[in-house]
């Protein structure tokens, strides 16, 4: 603890004298993380990386440069101690000897303290700061990215000759970060159910067919109507005046009412027109007792309506399947884009890193300088083929971005942090469950539902054809009665009156009727011969479906069987290049040869699952059972 408080104080006193520079941090996607850094220069001078929790901008550290501490960075042997025994006694709370150096930091302390006393407190403003020039950075990387997707760790060197402060460091905890969440399936078909636009265009049909069943409605409206004459100049001076109402009935023919007034002095051929003085009130029905009895055109176009209706629900599951399929098939896509770019990348370290050791073996005199010319040749033609990669990966994240989406409907980028590690397991498929799966899919694919709704409106308009074949026959009666004073000498107009008529019209060849029957007829025998293509279909679909799960599985099966051997090899003839008995050429074609098998396996398992996502729509799936993938 007194070591921690002097390495405290010394810390803060070289910060009074304005020994800072700026230094670049880290940044993870994923974790919010401290990273710091220990570096060396040749001049002596140690510098401790230090980036505080509450900067605002999160891009710049302080580096403390400290020309006290280490005025020798290799420590003479009397001065080393075991480093084992030092943490053990600074967790343990004992108290660690101060050594010469830290004695002096001690003392510099107190000479910093009496100058800022003299300086005032804007002391560390008025310096001007200095960078060493191209300093030496210390660090080692925790463990290989191929294996830990984090980022490595750069760790803090500090050295005063007892202390390593790497290792007291390192036994501090540090704060659990918040891991950017792997993205899942699922989270993408949740994301085209809530704000894929296209789905709610689709939604919006149902608007549509309900405004055209309503206005279909309309024709059985309760109609009013009123109006009036007026004659004041001539023989005969007249006034008339009118209101009436009519329902027209869903079971045909219509009733209607009314009452009208007429005075003055009518033509003898008008009489009708004359009221008493009350006026009068009348009602009726009319009814169809042949044509348009079971229907007419205001029914049919109403049927016709509500079928059209039905017809947007298989509509719009059709889109759905059709956008979960097509969201699937990017969001493996994508997967199998990132699994690529990682075996670009890891046929890229390879070679980096053994350009180090090939440096060596020429340097020695036992390789020739060929094979390092060589090995430089691989490391830039693979970094073509990883940019190539990524180019390939970014394509098919922003393609996803197209069905992931914020809640207000912006398309979201997914990262390289939210790809999954690996591909889920994949599941063998009963072959005995096929036969289940093709009555499960002829009942569940909207495509028949909407060929069954067409039916059903094709055989409304036959209806309608056929009705139009029938004479026209309507009855239909009347009644009025006059109200107030009589209107004239005969009260003709007073007395209660009551009417009944029979109306029969009839074409005599009723070609139109028959056409329209024969034409109708015609487009039911080619529905009924396009359904059953389509159940044929419907069979086959699944049957490819299964033939292609059953066959992407077994491609799994044998092309990691074929990585593992194909990695036995590699390492096989990498020893024997180490041991002089093979040559680069050899190792650079078991490399490739391994992530050929690599990208071979990854194409079985995007196949795989790209089948499932066939297999789901096959049934008419609209979720998808793997929600944890």
């Amino acid at each position: 603890m007194r070591f921690s408080y002097r390495l405290i104080t010394v810390l803060v006193s070289l910060a009074a004298t304005g020994c800072l520079v700026p230094a670049r941090q880290y940044h993870s996607a994923q974790t919010q993380s401290e990273l710091d850094i220990g570096r060396e220069n040749p001049a002596g001078v140690s510098m401790v990386n230090s980036r505080k929790n509450d900067n605002p901008e999160g891009t710049d550290s302080v580096v403390l440069l400290s020309h006290h501490v280490a005025s020798d960075l290799a420590p003479s042997p009397e001065d080393q101690v075991d480093q084992t025994d030092q943490i053990g006694n600074w967790q343990s709370g004992s108290l660690l000897k101060p050594s010469e150096t830290e004695q002096s930091a001690t003392a510099d302390l107190k000479t910093v303290s009496h100058q800022e006393e003299k300086l005032g407190p804007n002391f560390p403003d008025s310096m001007t700061v200095k960078t060493p020039e191209e300093p030496h950075l210390l660090f080692e990387n925790a463990a290989d990215q191929s294996e830990n997707r984090d980022p490595p760790r750069e760790r803090l060197s500090y050295h005063d000759g007892n202390t390593d402060v790497d290792e007291l460091l390192e036994s501090i905890p540090l704060p659990d970060s918040e891991p950017v969440p792997v993205l899942r399936l699922v989270d993408v078909l949740n994301s085209v159910y809530a704000s894929y636009p296209l789905l709610q265009s689709a939604l919006l049909s149902r608007t549509v067919a309900d405004g055209e069943l309503l206005s279909t409605q309309g024709a059985f409206d309760l109609k009013l109507k009123g109006g009036g004459t007026s004659g004041p100049l001539g023989y005969y001076k007249t006034n008339r005046y009118g209101v009436g109402a009519s329902q027209p009935l869903f079971s045909g023919g219509e009733i209607f009412g009314g009452y009208k007034v007429g005075h003055g002095n009518f033509q003898p051929w008008f009489k009708e027109r004359q009221t008493d003085n009350g006026g009068e009130f009348s009602a009726g029905i009319s009814v169809p007792l042949s044509q348009n009895r079971s229907i007419d055109s205001r029914r049919a176009a109403q049927y016709r309506a509500t079928f059209g209706r039905e017809a947007v629900e298989p509509e719009i599951q059709t889109q759905i399947i059709s956008f979960i399929w097509d969201s699937t098939y990017a969001y493996w896509t994508w997967v199998a884009a990132g699994q690529n770019y990682q075996i670009a990348q890891r046929l890229l370290e390879i070679a980096q890193q053994r350009n180090e050791g090939l440096k060596t073996r020429v340097e020695r005199g036992d390789l020739s300088a060929i094979e390092l010319t060589d090995n430089a040749r691989l490391i830039v033609s693979r970094e073509t083929a990883l940019i190539d990669a990524r180019r390939k990966l970014q394509q098919a994240a922003i393609k996803l971005s197209l069905f992931l989406r914020t809640p207000d409907g912006r398309c979201i980028v997914p990262s390289e942090d939210q790809l999954p590690d690996l591909f889920p397991e994949a599941a063998p498929l009963d072959p005995e469950q096929m036969e289940h799966d093709i009555h499960l899919a002829i009942s569940n694919r909207p495509e028949l539902v909407s060929l069954e709704l067409l039916r059903k409106q094709y055989k409304v308009d036959l209806a309608q054809a056929q009705n139009m074949y029938l004479p026209s026959v309507d009855a239909s009666l009347f009644a009025s009665k006059d109200v107030g004073a009589a209107s004239s000498a005969k009260r003709d107009k007073t007395p209660f009156e009551l009417e009944a008529s029979l109306q029969v019209s009839v074409p005599l060849q009723r070609r139109k009727a028959l056409g329209k029957i024969r034409a109708i007829e015609g487009k039911l025998a080619r529905l009924s011969v396009k359904i059953d293509f389509t159940r044929d279909k419907i069979r086959t679909d699944v049957q490819n479906v299964y033939a292609a799960l059953l066959a992407a599985f077994n491609r799994i099966e044998r092309a990691r069987e074929s990585l593992e051997l194909a990695r036995t090899m590699e390492q096989a003839e990498r020893r024997k290049f180490e041991l002089g008995e093979s040559n680069l050429l050899l190792v650079n074609l078991r490399e490739v040869a391994t992530a050929k098998a690599a990208k071979e396996l990854l194409q079985a398992q995007l196949d795989y699952f790209k089948a499932r996502a066939d297999y789901h729509a096959a049934l008419a799936f609209t979720d998808t059972p793997e929600s944890t993938l």
